[in-house]
């Protein structure tokens, strides 16, 4: 019984090396995902935004184990898109969206320590000075769920394989990512970095709700990092930025409205493309559609203010 257990635990925590692995690989950010997509390519933004699909699996996979697979639902509601909206303004300051933030400090910017420790402040900001009203969860899933999503899944590797190779490199990249993200849940659900700040900004408000992050917890982030440290450094990517007084007041502003987002609409883009939305979840589906209005009106607000200085 307990080498099953330390087998599983090891596994997890070779999964989550792999999960950051391909997030730095392939380039997971919305942000970035956005800017192709006004440039005329959509193919990013949407093996994004659907890089979930194949988290599927892990319903009949949990069952066969004898783990219940959580499902988190909850029915539109104004503050799921305003929260949207502000983690995608923030993400956009930030130039990056909360998975691409690790990615960037794994390959050396320092900067993003100040996204982490604002997203906590705002996070908590929020909690303290504004209370999320709690929203009952929607138990049932919709009936045939489970078929779209392997229709999904499907037809999107079909298109994957099928189109141009760097392309494909992509879509198989984030595709596969979202897969051992979804094994992921199945061994710890509260993996996520979302999951993470709103657990330490609980602490740190000393809410009593739920237990603090395990050590297990932790040890994944970490391996979540040291995947996409080795990335880099295969990719020959990494390099130490110096650091610039100015760009960690911006960071940390940009870290604090994407706290404040991710705490209106219960979890930053990282939960809602990896839970909400492969759940069907219409508040998920509202939240990550205005991530994506948030991060156009940032760019403009960067264009327009980088048009008046020239």
């Amino acid at each position: 019984m307990f080498s099953n257990l330390l087998w599983a635990l090891v596994f997890g925590l070779v999964i989550a090396a792999g999960v950051g692995y391909l997030a730095q690989w392939a380039g997971i950010c919305m942000v970035r995902g956005v800017r192709e997509l006004q440039a005329g390519r959509p193919a990013l933004l949407l093996a994004i935004v659907f890089c979930g699909v194949w988290t599927w699996t892990t319903v009949p996979l949990g069952s066969w184990l004898g783990i219940d697979v959580p499902v988190r639902r909850y029915p539109v509601a104004p503050i799921f898109a305003l929260g949207g909206f502000v983690f995608g303004l923030g993400s956009a300051f930030n130039s990056g969206c909360a998975v691409s933030t690790m990615s960037k400090l794994a390959k050396g910017n320092a900067h993003m320590l100040m996204t982490m420790a604002g997203w906590i402040i705002g996070w908590c900001a929020w909690m303290f000075f504004q209370p999320f009203t709690a929203t009952p969860m929607m138990t049932s899933v919709p009936r045939g769920a489970t078929y779209i999503l392997v229709g999904l899944s499907i037809g999107l590797t079909v298109w994957g394989l099928t189109t141009t190779p760097e392309r494909r490199r992509i879509w198989l990249g984030i595709m596969t990512f979202g897969f051992l993200a979804g094994l992921l849940f199945l061994l710890e659900p509260h993996w996520s970095p979302s999951d993470m700040v709103l657990d330490l900004s609980t602490l740190a408000l000393g809410e009593n709700t739920a237990p603090p992050p395990s050590p297990y917890r932790y040890a994944l982030i970490l391996m979540i990092l040291l995947g996409m440290l080795i990335a880099a450094w295969r990719a020959h990517s990494f390099r130490l930025q110096p650091i610039e007084l100015q760009k960690l007041g911006l960071h940390l502003g940009a870290g604090a409205l994407m706290g404040v987002g991710a705490s209106m609409s219960l979890g930053g883009n990282d939960a809602q493309l990896l839970t909400a939305l492969p759940a069907f979840s219409p508040a998920g589906i509202l939240t990550v559609a205005f991530i994506v209005v948030g991060v156009l009106a940032g760019i403009w607000l960067q264009n327009l203010v980088t048009n008046n200085q020239s």
